[in-house]
């Protein structure tokens, strides 16, 4: 924090503190911690228009968030040992590609896939592949 934004804050809770010290009148403490509390909020606003474009971009596309996990499922699955499974989604919809070796592995892909949060639908455009 910027030395003159940690000054405004002290000035602030020194002026607070004199407005509120000894004071018998509710409705003027009601007003200023009312005025206290709606400039607070409007600084974590400005705080969080500059701070939320990059979280997003840290965090990646939701369409990304959900490839990961996809991903995160097939990767370690023993069933799919020895396939090559590409994951592309759009929006919610997930669609697998690429060779397998055998049915039961196509069945655990989609069934993975399918039980995956944020996953709508999936769409198998996988191959077995030819001895």
């Amino acid at each position: 924090m910027h030395n003159s934004r940690k000054k405004s804050w002290r000035y602030g809770l020194v002026l607070l503190a004199f407005l509120v010290g000894g004071c018998d009148d509710t409705e003027k403490l009601g007003r200023v911690f009312r005025l206290a509390g709606d400039r607070f909020g409007q600084g974590m606003q400005q705080a969080w228009s500059r701070v939320a474009p990059r979280w997003q971009k840290m965090r990646g596309t939701p369409e990304q968030l959900l490839q990961e996990r996809v991903e995160g499922r097939l990767a370690p699955d023993r069933v799919l040992s020895g396939a090559t499974i590409k994951v592309h989604v759009t929006g919610t919809t997930v669609e697998l590609s690429g060779t397998i070796q055998k049915e039961e592995q196509r069945r655990q892909a989609v069934t993975l896939a399918e039980g995956t949060v944020g996953v709508e639908r999936v769409v198998d455009h996988l191959e077995v592949a030819t001895p």
